[in-house]
């Protein structure tokens, strides 16, 4: 993705995993935020709505917006739940039940709460799953075959714990959670603007990402913006450093109080886009076949009264 998607307004939900194995209750949210009462969905389905549901309130939305849903690992718990009726208990799985298994049934609900009949697409990957939804939708909005989207990424706590923390490839006491983030995006800034996805890439090693990093770096060292650095999955101690001491002095390391979940990305930078930070969001996550990749992301404060960037950025991923 390396044409910038802005951002109009933005709704979450998250909660770190209880040990006890009882999440937190959704109805009350889901009573303030839904138009629609529905019947017989899963805990999946109940994130999406009130991520979806939060980021679109107040917001008037045209019929054919598109609906951009993704998922590290899908619904989890409905699909757990299938297989132990078919092959422990050999029963048949009720209708509705097999049904939410499919992670598109958390779209189509989204889609008919918010009376949406535009394109509506689930995407799912192991690792950078926001990503891939990110540069699906970014093409389609710059190809003009949408206008305005919603994205969004849902990921559910299942346990126990220690299966949730293999599944996801991580040591057993990894501290985890679960959300549902959106934001309403276009191809065009306007007065609702709050922050800009610049560009989104990926890197098919540690030395490329920090090769691009460092052929983009300013002559002086300097930045007109400060620079915020988050890492998410993947990223040990080494490569982190290796970042740290190839960013100009004066970048920060920071982090926006989520534990490990596949939307932490996306989580980031709905926590910088509400910590009103001025400057700019780097966000740097790497998968398990060492392939990394960097999204820039920037805030309302780089908005002038003339237009977007008023500044001319002088960083770039390349």
């Amino acid at each position: 993705m390396d044409k910038p998607i802005y951002i109009q307004s933005m709704g979450a939900v998250y909660f770190d995993a209880v040990e006890s194995g009882v999440q937190p209750d959704l109805k009350q949210a889901m009573t303030e935020v839904c138009t629609q009462r529905f019947r017989r969905i899963d805990r999946f389905i109940q994130l999406a709505l009130v991520g979806a549901g939060r980021c679109a309130k107040g917001k008037l939305l045209d019929a054919q917006t598109a609906v951009y849903l993704t998922s590290g690992a899908g619904p989890t718990s409905m699909n757990i739940d299938v297989q132990q009726n078919i092959f422990r208990d050999h029963r048949e799985p009720r209708p509705v039940s097999f049904i939410n298994t499919l992670g598109n049934s958390a779209g189509y609900y989204v889609g008919k709460d918010l009376g949406l009949c535009g394109q509506n697409l689930f995407v799912t990957r192991d690792v950078h799953a926001f990503e891939s939804v990110l540069e699906i939708a970014a093409l389609d909005i710059h190809a003009g075959r949408v206008g305005q989207s919603l994205i969004g990424i849902v990921d559910e706590i299942s346990h126990p714990l220690f299966h949730q923390c293999q599944r996801m490839h991580l040591p057993a006491d990894t501290k985890l959670g679960e959300g549902s983030h959106w934001f309403l995006v276009s191809g065009n800034a306007n007065d609702e603007t709050i922050g800009v996805i610049e560009e989104s890439r990926m890197f098919d090693s540690d030395d490329a990402l920090i090769t691009s990093l460092t052929s983009c770096a300013s002559p002086t060292g300097t930045y007109r913006q400060p620079l915020l650095l988050f890492f998410g999955l993947g990223c040990d101690s080494e490569l982190i450093k290796r970042c740290l001491a190839t960013l100009p002095v004066g970048t920060r390391k920071v982090g926006f109080g989520q534990q490990a979940w596949n939307g932490l990305n996306a989580g980031a930078i709905n926590g910088f886009l509400e910590s009103d930070s001025d400057g700019k969001l780097l966000i740097i996550s790497r998968d398990r076949e060492s392939r990394c990749h960097a999204t820039r992301v920037s805030s309302l404060c780089s908005i002038s009264e003339s237009g977007w960037r008023k500044n001319k950025l002088l960083y770039t991923i390349k």
